[in-house]
């Protein structure tokens, strides 16, 4: 039987792009489940190209519910996590042109706007101005 290597993924490719496109992945999936089963808050600091934002991108996908993508890894085999489908707010902090503590707050609520319209929420999360 000949066993097809899988590719190395590039800097850019979404954690729905690896594991469908037969990319190699490291399971990381034991440390995301200790992570969010046993801390309220982590704040990720590593060197750049290091996998935060891969990180961001796989747990976005978990907590979407979308454990088909998960079939393979630890988190669906080995673990009790259920993959219910929760809120999910992502925001990209680099800003560009923000100066002043105003600007930064202008530009998340301009975010929430964005996120309120596209989701339809039921109770608005910031006032509509």
């Amino acid at each position: 039987m000949k066993i097809e290597p899988k590719i190395l993924p590039l800097s850019g490719v979404s954690f729905r792009e690896i594991i469908q496109g037969n990319f190699l992945y490291a399971d990381k999936t034991k440390f995301i489940h200790k992570m969010i089963e046993h801390y309220m808050c982590c704040y990720l600091t590593r060197p750049m190209r290091f996998g935060k934002t891969l990180l961001l991108d796989t747990l976005d996908e978990l907590f979407r519910g979308n454990g088909e993508l998960f079939d393979s890894l630890w988190i669906s085999t080995d673990s009790p996590y259920g993959f219910a489908r929760h809120p999910v707010l992502r925001f990209n902090m680099a800003y560009e042109g923000i100066s002043t503590e105003k600007d930064l707050i202008d530009n998340i609520k301009d975010d929430l706007r964005n996120v309120q319209k596209s989701r339809a929420w039921k109770s608005p999360l910031i006032p509509m101005k």
